[in-house]
Parts: C-alpha cells; sequence; structure tokens
C-alpha cells in the first residue's frame, strides 16, 4: 500500500534572471513537508517557461509518475501556484494537472492549500484562477514593453550587459571606463566629429581597440546614439553632440530604404502553439513574391519544419475583424476608456462574487436533496 506521507515537489522559474528564487521555493517545500508530516523524496527543480504548453518540469514529473506503479507513487506533489504549471494555452496547463489527480495524487500549492478538482465549482474556480494569471503576464509584459521602449529612446542599454567600453562598479553600481576599450571609444568619436568614415576609424583604431570591436572594416560594436558614454566620463559632451548631428545630417541627405515586403501584423500574430510567428517570403520570382507569417516551432507540428499561414489572407481576415469593430463604436470606446491595469482587480472582484454564488447554489441544491 503506497504510503500516506511521501510527496514530491516541482520547483520552477521562467527564466535564469529568477533562478535566485529557487532557493526560496526550495526552502518553503521542505518547511511544508515538514509541518504536514510528509517525506519529500523527490524534487524537480530548474528553469521552465512553458510557453508553447506545460512546463517541461511538469511533462517530466509526470512521465516520472506514470513510470512508478501505483504503489510506489507519492501522495502529494507541491507546487508554489497552480496556475503558473505552464503560460501557453490555458487548456493544456489545465489538463497537465487533471493528468496528476487521475494518477491519485493531490496537489498542494502555498497560495491555497490544496488544490481540489472533484466538482464543478473547484474546477471553475480554478479555470478562472489560471486566467487571471495569464491576464497578469500579459499586463506585466505590457509594462516591461513600455519600459524598454523608455530605455532605448533615452539612449540607455536595456539588458544588464554594458555598451563596449564600460563596465559597471558592484559598489557603486555606476558606470565606469574599461580600458583600453574605453580609449578606443574616445578616439573613435573624436575621429567620428571630424566626419571620418566608419572604415577609415577602423583603421586608425586597430592598433589600440581590444579583438573583435571591428567587423569588416566598421567599428561594430560601440553605441554611437547612447548618452551612457557622456554619463560615465569616457566621451565629452560636446563630441558626443557634434556625432549626433552629423547623424541626422546624414539620415537627412540618405534616409533610410522602405521595406520591400510590408508586414503589418509582425510581431503580433501567435501560432496555435504559442510561438510567435515571423515573417517570410517564398517563391523564386524576387518581384512576384509570396508574403507569409511562418511559425518555427517544428516540433510541436508533427513532422512538419514549418508552419504558415498567406499572408494577404490573415490580414484580410483581420482587416474584417476591425470593420465588424467600427460598425460597433461602442465597444473600441469601451476598451480605450478601461484602464488595463485595474482589469485583474475587476476580475478577481467577479471571481470572489462567482464563488460566492456557487456557494449559495451549493447550499440550495443540498438543502433541496435534503427536502
Amino acid at each position: 500500500m503506497r504510503a500516506s506521507t511521501s510527496a514530491w515537489a516541482l520547483l520552477v522559474v521562467s527564466s535564469e534572471q529568477q533562478s535566485e528564487t529557487l532557493a526560496h521555493q526550495r526552502a518553503w517545500a521542505k518547511e511544508t513537508a515538514s509541518e504536514q508530516g510528509w517525506e519529500l523524496t523527490r524534487t524537480f527543480e530548474g528553469v521552465s517557461t512553458g510557453r508553447a504548453g506545460p512546463r517541461r518540469l511538469l511533462t517530466e514529473l509526470i512521465a516520472a509518475l506514470k513510470a512508478l506503479p501505483p504503489a510506489s507513487r507519492p501522495a502529494w506533489v507541491l507546487m508554489i501556484r497552480a496556475d503558473r504549471v505552464g503560460r501557453g494555452r490555458l487548456a493544456d496547463s489545465q489538463i497537465a494537472l487533471h493528468a496528476l489527480v487521475d494518477l491519485g495524487l493531490r496537489i498542494w500549492t502555498r497560495d491555497g492549500g490544496e488544490l481540489k478538482l472533484d466538482s464543478a465549482t473547484d474546477q471553475i474556480i480554478a479555470a478562472v484562477k489560471a486566467g487571471l494569471a495569464t491576464l497578469e503576464n500579459e499586463v506585466r509584459s505590457d509594462k516591461q514593453k513600455a519600459v524598454v521602449k523608455r530605455k532605448r529612446e533615452a539612449g540607455l542599454p536595456v539588458g544588464p550587459q554594458r555598451p563596449y567600453g564600460l563596465r559597471l562598479d558592484p559598489a557603486t553600481k555606476r558606470d565606469l571606463p574599461a580600458e583600453p576599450q574605453a580609449d578606443a571609444v574616445r578616439e573613435a568619436y573624436r575621429l567620428r566629429s571630424e566626419n571620418m568614415g566608419y572604415h577609415a576609424i577602423g583603421q586608425r583604431l586597430y592598433a589600440i581597440a581590444a579583438p573583435h570591436v571591428f567587423k569588416n572594416g566598421r567599428v561594430a560594436k560601440i553605441q554611437w546614439s547612447t548618452t551612457m558614454y557622456v554619463a560615465a566620463g569616457g566621451v565629452d559632451e560636446l563630441t558626443f553632440e557634434r556625432v549626433q548631428r552629423i547623424k541626422v545630417a546624414l539620415q537627412a541627405v540618405y534616409p533610410p530604404r522602405p521595406a520591400r515586403h510590408p508586414w503589418p501584423l509582425s510581431g503580433a500574430l501567435r501560432c496555435w502553439c504559442g510561438r510567435a510567428m515571423s515573417a517570410a517570403t517564398g517563391g523564386k520570382n524576387p518581384i512576384k513574391r509570396v508574403r507569409y507569417y511562418t511559425c518555427r516551432n517544428s516540433a510541436a507540428h508533427e513532422g512538419f519544419r514549418f508552419r504558415r499561414v498567406r499572408a494577404d489572407a490573415i490580414e484580410a481576415q483581420f482587416l474584417e475583424l476591425l470593420e465588424n469593430l467600427e460598425a460597433h463604436p461602442g465597444l473600441v470606446a469601451r476598451y480605450r476608456s478601461r484602464d488595463r491595469s485595474e482589469t485583474p482587480a475587476m476580475l478577481r472582484r467577479s471571481l470572489r462574487a462567482v464563488t460566492r454564488r456557487l456557494d449559495e447554489l451549493g447550499r440550495l441544491r443540498d438543502a433541496a436533496w435534503a427536502m
């Protein structure tokens, strides 16, 4: 007979930047197992995004459970939040949770204790919570995109990597010049302020710059628009402003060429597997090429390398949707007037109201059966 005191733990984060929280999850799992009188016999721990479905670690956990005879399986699975088992389609995550229950296990979460999926009420509440988590991820993504856009407009680096020629002081958290790269940056800005071309600058700086700074005769790693060089003292402000004026003047004389093939829905379409679709063209005639939106997640398409749709067809469907919205301007006005950051709070209130109503219906049902 299977021991009722054994438990497994699923400790997972979405990226390497969040890996430091694994220690807190590990401590929570050990503390919870000790408080409940369970023996923590195995832990599935690591980085797994789950963008295209359930997280890989959860899939491995289910496979390991199926490989064991029922009497050897643990009684409990510990996880931080049940609505974070995957970040892809909501149905895939719910199916994975039901797979654990079908194997005879019980689920314990940090925020809600035991997760029950026995009744219709339990399943509805679990699905709504998962939907709320997905919406919170979307709102958080919008905020992150706004921060990235603001940093790029200000000339600041988006990621943790510093611009070439700078280093981050761990004590003061300030950028400082990094030699000899900083010397190459100063000389490059000075030469550029004198209208010297990139190829000539690369030849001039070859003797003093560190390896892999130049590529094909051009200065490759120097960021000409970032103000961090000025803030760190690597480049004087007058030289920096002179280089920016030269850049603006050249853009007026040589404007960037327009895209040969327009992609109005680029970055907005996702495949059914959850992966973002990218632009592609097909056909041998360079003038009459066919435009496509392609998903390159070949592992999710049953052997097909790429899954693609005609761009003209999907864009026609999008225009039809826009026309339907235009025919009902009240829908557009209602969406624009609502602050998306308030939407999760509104849905939480709706969830509480639905929960109270379901409890009331349960009491009425029990009273009816008693009569």
